[in-house]
């Protein structure tokens, strides 16, 4: 699983460094930043989440058994 988070995060973080670079076609076109730029932030903070509650679980797994 960190593997697959980490290769969201870099692929995220290649689309900021694409939607930035004044190269771009879309750079130069700012609507289409304004529009990408917060679903980004909402992918970004949702995998974010989901990474977090993945470790949480690992670490605190009970057995059905054990809980009684």
């Amino acid at each position: 699983a960190s593997a697959y988070f980490r290769s969201i995060r870099a692929a995220l973080k290649g689309l900021r460094i694409y939607l930035a670079d004044d190269k771009s076609p879309l750079y130069a076109h700012g609507l289409v930043g304004q529009v990408i730029i917060p679903y980004v932030d909402r992918l970004e903070a949702t995998f974010s989440a989901w990474e977090n509650r993945v470790g949480f679980m690992e670490r605190f797994r009970i057995s059905r058994a054990d809980s009684g």
